[in-house]
């Protein structure tokens, strides 16, 4: 068994995986993505998953709640500019840094809002699985509790 990112929604996966083609030219995508993009998209002819989506999109009333919970699972995971910047842990926290620095030296607000927003971008830090940055919200957090 291998350990792979599924290149079209994102999720972790320990076992061998699917050709993503036509929908991706690289990587793997798991059972899931295979069977509700993947598949479809050969049958139909499809070649991109912008064709796929406008397919789902027109047939939106006949598809099972959980293919479009997933659709816009992958359409997010697609999308985003996380996965299309290529980021590398230190950018991403020199970036987290500097908004951060703006936020606070530029934005007078309340204590209550900087601990609401800082839990936020933890959650967020988290659910991303950029664990170092969510370390140092983590420890800014407390910080902001002490004082």
């Amino acid at each position: 068994m291998n350990k792979y990112t599924c290149v079209l929604c994102g999720d972790e996966q320990y076992d061998l995986g699917n050709n993503p083609k036509p929908l991706m030219s690289s990587g793997k995508c798991c059972d899931k993505c295979d069977m509700i993009f993947v598949t479809p998209a050969r049958l139909l002819g499809f070649d991109t998953l912008d064709e796929q989506f406008k397919f789902m999109d027109d047939s939106i009333d006949e598809l099972p709640n959980f293919v479009i919970k997933h659709q816009d699972k992958v359409y997010k995971y697609v999308n985003s500019d996380f996965i299309n910047k290529e980021w590398t842990g230190n950018e991403y926290e020199a970036e987290l840094e500097e908004l951060y620095d703006e936020w606070v030296n530029h934005k007078p607000i309340s204590k209550k809002e900087q601990h609401d927003t800082l839990c936020k971008a933890l959650d967020n830090a988290i659910e991303n699985e950029y664990f170092e940055a969510a370390s140092k919200i983590h420890k800014r957090i407390k910080e902001l509790e002490s004082l």
